[in-house]
């Protein structure tokens, strides 16, 4: 069963639950249930995030003959940095301006015990913005 930590964001100081297929939210007026359903969204549907910018890279760059690893190697990168970039942006459409945020916040989410994924906030000159998004 997948597992979600969502911690400061909007109305949530913090939250841990898991996942099931099927789930019903309730509560009263804005106590979290939409920001806790945009969560389960902007996770859930990765594998297609990723599917797609794998396609996209791959009929875009065509590897050269006994160049593979070099290939695999190099396009790998980018598909990494790509995904990164998208999410970002993804974060940013779903639950807008990271720049209001608690420095605290992160949501998380648990695929399996070895593949998870969190998104939280940065505050570092070198990415030129306050609450940089950080992907891991």
């Amino acid at each position: 069963m997948h597992k979600l930590i969502i911690n400061k964001l909007g109305p949530i100081g913090h939250c841990e639950l898991e996942c099931s297929r099927f789930m019903t939210l309730t509560g009263f007026q804005a106590s979290g249930k939409s920001t806790i359903a945009k969560v389960i969204y902007y996770f859930r549907t990765i594998k297609e995030d990723i599917a797609e910018l794998a396609k996209t890279q791959a009929l875009k760059n065509v590897p050269v003959n006994g160049l593979k690893n070099e290939f695999q190697q190099k396009y790998g990168n980018e598909l990494k940095k790509d995904l990164e970039n998208y999410l970002r942006e993804k974060f940013m459409r779903t639950f807008g301006s990271s720049w209001g945020m608690a420095g605290e916040m992160y949501i998380e989410y648990h695929f399996t015990q070895t593949c998870i994924i969190r998104v939280s906030l940065k505050n570092d000159e070198k990415y030129g913005a306050p609450n940089y998004i950080w992907i891991t």
